[in-house]
């Protein structure tokens, strides 16, 4: 996933104002909430890229060699991610 910083910016404007009008989160003011949500995007998408840097390696690895975009290399893609996502969404999870 590739986002700008335009485009990350946009997104945490869009959601800090959206979180905003439905009061589901208290700040001391838009400026504060804003810069907590575009904390949390960046944060988001570099931890989303990792995982995607780790997939790719997996997938190339693998010896006998798979084309990228073929059937066999989305499948192993998506399986790969969501392992990965599970394993990092664990760590973030309390239960």
């Amino acid at each position: 996933m590739k986002l700008s910083a335009d485009r990350q910016s946009y997104l945490s404007h869009k959601l800090a104002d959206r979180l905003s009008e439905k009061n589901l989160v208290s700040a001391p003011s838009k400026e504060v909430l804003f810069e907590q949500v575009k904390s949390a995007v960046h944060f988001f998408v570099q931890e989303w890229e990792e995982m995607e840097r780790e997939v790719l390696k997996k997938i190339e690895s693998i010896k006998r060699g798979i084309r990228p975009g073929s059937s066999e290399w989305d499948v192993l893609y998506n399986r790969f991610l969501e392992e990965s996502f599970r394993k990092k969404s664990r760590l973030f999870v309390k239960k």
